[in-house]
């Protein structure tokens, strides 16, 4: 079966179809006038729903920074959630989004590490 869901990256909102075994991936890196940032997601068709991988961090004056974790959508939720933006002004409502739920996080902080923490 081919999973069809909403996603919202690079300020664009877009659907993505999952064929059997599929996966896709995303992302950017970019400098900053500190140093760089970057943020990469692949969403992967399992048995019982989608499974979206995503890594995000940089290094800037405070050092290095990085972000990974898992989250996981099964088949029944992938158009079962709704949310409200947070935009002033803008009242809308965003139905049949992915409920994800979040399997696994990680967060490296190069500083805080050094320091013991």
């Amino acid at each position: 079966m081919n999973y069809r869901f909403k996603v919202r990256e690079n300020d664009s909102e877009t659907t993505i179809t999952l064929h059997p075994g599929q996966s896709l991936s995303w992302g950017y890196s970019r400098p900053t006038d500190e140093g760089y940032s970057y943020y990469s997601i692949t969403w992967e068709h399992t048995e019982h729903g989608v499974r979206a991988s995503i890594n995000s961090g940089g290094r800037d004056c405070d050092g290095r920074i990085d972000h990974s974790y898992v989250l996981f959508c099964k088949t029944e939720d992938l158009r079962a959630h709704e949310w409200q933006s947070c935009i002033m002004g803008d009242d809308t409502v965003y139905r049949g989004w992915p409920k994800w739920e979040e399997e696994e996080s990680c967060i490296y902080d190069e500083y805080a590490q050094a320091m013991g923490y």
